[in-house]
């Protein structure tokens, strides 16, 4: 029985594929099906409308008709490998019909009935807010990575400066010490001659 009280059957039956085709619609992602001859058995709406076509239109086509020679061509390591039962994960900046891109994650996952792949599930989402967030992320590291080194150097010549000063602060004192002996006339050269020295 599903959530409406619904009677055990055949209307079960039809209710569950209903209820699932709704979840899967309402998945923020692209979401299909290719058959081991890469004949698709389904779309989702989103993965349909990315290509401008209904999921009937999609439907039973080889998905090379789909992506166009090129994608198809990208992708192809990727379904050779999921067609020997390994599943494949990779990121990719897809064109949008629109203009412009987006960033996504496919995963394409073989379906296996009895060790033999029959087919594979193609689940692509949209990650291009990830992606944003990390160019981000990654400016605000730079951006604490140069306010440390800035900190370091501030430390540093903080010391030099201080390191600097002591001994400028005692050459000034004698000259001025020197230079005061002068003005009063006290020329004492064995006492000029060790503050020189100092």
């Amino acid at each position: 029985i599903w959530g409406g009280g619904v009677q055990v059957g055949e209307n079960v039956s039809a209710h569950s594929d209903t209820f699932l085709k709704k979840i899967i619609n309402n998945i923020p992602a692209l979401v299909g099906y290719w058959d081991k001859n890469l004949n698709n058995a389904y779309a989702n709406d989103a993965y349909a409308e990315y290509f401008g076509k209904s999921p009937a239109q999609i439907k039973g086509h080889h998905i090379k008709d789909l992506l166009g020679p090129e994608l198809y061509e990208k992708n192809t390591p990727y379904i050779q490998a999921t067609l020997r039962g390994i599943p494949q994960t990779f990121e990719r900046e897809i064109p949008l019909p629109t203009g412009g891109s987006k960033h996504t994650l496919a995963n394409y996952i073989p379906d296996c009935v009895d060790g033999k792949v029959e087919g594979f599930f193609v689940i692509v989402t949209d990650i291009s807010r990830i992606k944003v967030l990390e160019q981000e992320q990654k400016k605000i590291e730079l951006k604490l990575f140069s306010s440390a080194k800035m900190s370091s150097l501030g430390e540093m010549a903080s010391g030099i400066a201080h390191e600097i000063n002591n001994p400028l602060a005692i050459i000034q004192g004698k000259s001025h010490q020197i230079k005061k002996y002068l003005e009063q006339g006290q020329i004492d050269i064995k006492k000029i001659n060790i503050d020189l020295s100092k």
